[in-house]
């Protein structure tokens, strides 16, 4: 869901979805998870100006700190 809304620009309602797949993937061991929070960070990436996207960013390096 939140890579379509990525999609069609909706960037701030796209980390808020990420953000609730964050809170799910913190307890998952899969590949296909791995797939969806590598994509969330590269798409993010860019949009570091916006609040959203640095809390995000801020929280998926929290998260990946703790599956590490």
């Amino acid at each position: 869901m939140a890579q379509r809304q990525f999609e069609f620009g909706h960037i701030e309602e796209a980390c808020t979805t990420w953000g609730t797949f964050l809170d799910d993937y913190v307890g998952l061991s899969s590949a296909r998870g791995d797939e969806h929070f590598a994509t969330m960070r590269k798409r993010i990436a860019p949009y570091g100006k916006l609040r959203a996207a640095r809390e995000l960013q801020e929280r998926s390096r929290q998260v990946a700190g703790m599956k590490g």
